[in-house]
Parts: C-alpha cells; sequence; structure tokens
C-alpha cells in the first residue's frame, strides 16, 4: 500500500466513524445500525488489506496494532449490537465517542509504524 493510499484509507474509515458517531448522538438507532454495520464492512477490507503491510513491521509492533484492529473490530460490533438491542437505554454516544478515540489513536499508531 503506498503512503497515500494509506493515509487516504484511514481518513474513509474515520469519516465512516464519525457518520456513525453523529447517528449515536442524534439518538437515532436506526440510523446508528446501519452506519456501524458499515463501519464494520470498511473496516474489515482495511484490516485485511494492511495485513500484508504488517509483515514489514517488528513482530512485537505488528502483534500491537493486530491487537489494537481487533479492538476496534469489537467496539463497532458492540455499538451494532447496542443500537439494535434498547434504543432507549443505549448510552450510544458516549460508546460512539469512546470508538472514535480509539480509532484515532489507532490510526496515529498504523501511520507511526507503517509509514516508517
Amino acid at each position: 500500500m503506498s503512503p497515500s493510499q494509506f493515509v487516504h484509507d484511514h481518513d474513509q474509515l474515520l469519516a465512516h466513524a464519525h457518520s456513525t458517531l453523529a447517528a449515536a448522538h442524534a439518538h437515532d438507532a436506526a440510523r446508528l445500525e446501519a452506519e456501524a454495520l458499515r463501519l464494520f464492512e470498511v473496516l474489515n477490507e482495511h484490516v485485511g488489506a494492511e495485513r500484508m503491510d504488517l509483515r514489514h513491521v517488528a513482530p512485537g509492533d505488528a502483534r500491537l496494532l493486530e491487537r489494537g484492529q481487533q479492538r476496534i473490530v469489537d467496539l463497532v460490533v458492540e455499538l451494532a449490537a447496542l443500537a439494535a438491542g434498547n434504543p432507549d437505554d443505549c448510552r450510544c454516544d458516549g460508546f460512539a465517542d469512546r470508538l472514535v478515540a480509539q480509532m484515532i489513536l489507532q490510526a496515529d499508531a498504523e501511520r507511526r509504524h507503517l509509514l516508517a
């Protein structure tokens, strides 16, 4: 993956995450569930594409990056499940805030290691 493609992919992921966040803050459970599922799809595509690039990173760093990616995938799945569950008791906006913050941290870590 070229450096410009790599940054573009992270920017797209974060745009999807912000759409998910907007749905959570609007307390629109149906839209939130749809946005979270779309984020899940593009996130999985992104993680799969980066898997080859992680071979060029020190093994310990690669494991940390992979764990971070998995943690984010798990958070997205949990958010979608919360939205599909009881929308009146979701507290999804705070959860979505944490998800976006984790995604920003992960993108920064990946940029440092994969573009080095």
